[in-house]
């Protein structure tokens, strides 16, 4: 495609709200990882072009730079973009009477491969030889409390804990869908319902207790935020659909939707337990709504590979209509939404027993957030789909085109982007925040040798690192703990500490 279009779909990918959320959470490793995956892709891709020897050159260094991130996970994904391209171009090359050169352009990849691999062999040697004494690893006891406990990586319940609903990935056209992020509280917008209810209700303490269930929030999971891909992509990715090449479609539109289906995890248990218990390695990561990744990764490429054939094409009834289609289905999405306010209950279960004038005041906020974004999703796929029915970009200067596309999709998710990064980011002098309060001074009397047992919150002693900051902890929290710990905790600790707290 042309490079300005190219521009535009770097753009969209590496300005997902994915990605800066995760650079917010600390996640630099897995955000590093996903920035190479294109590059790999590239060098394949170029391979299959009839470049050989160049895309042996871009596929093995760009695969080193990617597993030097060392985030395995990522790694794993990228493999499944990998080999559902290879199954296409097998396809093809068998449909074509190819086969030889596809026999040929993979002899040169595999050396790739394997040289970009021994760059990171001694890394990923030692993380094998520690997943094995880890809960990734196999299990130590015989019998344990947990009701999932496997002979063999993760348990389902944790590798599953963060799992999307089933109507969550709607989030990457209307990232308001499910009220934004957990930690964005409807109590802190002075001009929300909700601060209008607690300040009206004449009790303070009560307020104070509410305000804790204001989290804008009312989806399934206990703590997100919300992965927008921007409405101007997906717009752009039912274009793809439509005018792409269809080896192209099948590819990443295949993938698409089984990067939607993994993000479901214990949501859409059939089928994702299944993959869990028979394909290798897949019990081995947690946290599967980070499969949208492919989705991500698979909807401005399909969607530039589309706008691309547009632009070229012969501009017919056909070709209206079908772009017609392409704005309709996410289109209509949005009006609908913004036109009705939305068919979902706004609350949670937790949230089941809260005093009714409340709730109400919640279900409006919630509301107004939902509507108020599928009509800005609305706004920004009409601009561009505007610009393309009326060949408007034929008429002005080819550079005024490209700035105000890529203008366009910039602002579109970057507006979105300021919602989780904010200025609050940007400090010279950071400051924990972290004050030692009266328990912690008295601990600190104690010169021998300890470690503190913190039980603020007993159903994940193990994911607070404030302890450590003052103290030996006995907990705090690690992505990949030692099995023969977890195995105590779970068998004898979390008993033991039940009984001790209700005594």
């Amino acid at each position: 495609m042309r490079p300005y279009l190219a521009i535009a779909g770097a753009l969209g990918f590496g300005l997902s709200s994915f990605i800066i959320i995760g650079l917010c959470a600390g996640h630099n490793g897995r955000i590093g990882a996903i920035a190479f995956m294109p590059l790999v892709m590239a060098g394949i891709h170029l391979a299959f072009s009839g470049k050989r020897m160049l895309g042996f050159g871009l596929t093995a260094t760009a695969l080193a730079l990617h597993l030097r991130e060392n985030h395995l996970q990522m790694t794993y994904y990228l493999l499944f973009i990998v080999l559902a391209y290879g199954l296409v171009q097998l396809i093809v090359a068998v449909q074509r009477k190819t086969l030889k050169e596809f026999g040929l352009t993979l002899a040169m990849l595999i050396p790739a491969a394997l040289l970009s691999v021994g760059t990171f062999f001694g890394q990923m040697w030692a993380v094998k030889e520690y997943s094995e004494y880890t809960i990734r690893g196999k299990a130590e006891l015989t019998h344990s409390s947990a009701t999932d406990a496997p002979k063999d990586g993760l348990g389902k319940e944790y590798a599953f804990d963060y799992s999307n609903g089933i109507g969550e990935p709607f989030t990457l056209l209307i990232p308001n869908i499910l009220g934004g992020a957990t930690a964005n509280f409807l109590v802190q917008d002075e001009g929300s319902k909700t601060f209008q209810a607690l300040s009206q209700s004449g009790d303070n303490q009560t307020a104070n207790q509410l305000a804790q269930y204001s989290s804008a929030y009312w989806g399934t999971q206990r703590n997100t935020a919300p992965y927008y891909a921007g409405a101007i992509i997906v717009f752009l990715f039912f274009v793809g659909m439509l005018f792409a090449d269809t080896k192209w479609v099948w590819w990443l539109v295949s993938l698409s939707a089984l990067s939607v289906v993994l993000s479901w995890g214990k949501n859409f248990p059939d089928f994702n337990y299944f993959l869990f218990d028979v394909v290798p390695g897949y019990n081995k990561f947690r946290s599967v709504t980070f499969t949208l990744i492919i989705i991500l990764f698979a909807m401005p490429l399909l969607g530039l590979l589309g706008l691309e054939k547009l632009m070229t094409g012969a501009w017919d009834k056909n070709a209206k209509i079908k772009l017609w289609i392409a704005f309709g289905v996410p289109g209509a999405i949005c009006l609908v939404l913004w036109a009705t306010g939305g068919f979902g209950s706004y609350t949670r279960d937790i949230e089941k027993d809260l005093p009714m004038w409340y709730l109400n005041a919640l279900k409006a906020d919630r509301q107004a957030l939902l509507t108020s974004d599928a009509f800005r999703s609305f706004s920004f796929i009409a601009s561009i789909f505007i610009v393309l029915y009326f060949q408007l970009w034929k008429k002005v200067p080819p550079f005024a085109f490209y700035t105000f596309f890529i203008l366009m999709i910039v602002i579109d998710i970057v507006v979105v982007d300021r919602r989780h990064f904010t200025k609050d980011n940007f400090v010279r002098k950071f400051d924990v925040g972290f004050q030692a309060n009266e328990s912690d001074l008295e601990i600190q009397k104690d010169k021998s040798l300890y470690r503190v047992y913190n039980l603020q919150d007993i159903q994940n002693p193990f994911g607070e690192a404030r302890t450590s900051y003052f103290h030996n902890s006995l907990s705090g929290y690690h992505g990949a703990k030692m099995r023969r710990y977890q195995d105590l905790y779970d068998s004898a600790l979390y008993s033991e500490t039940i009984e001790t707290i209700n005594k």
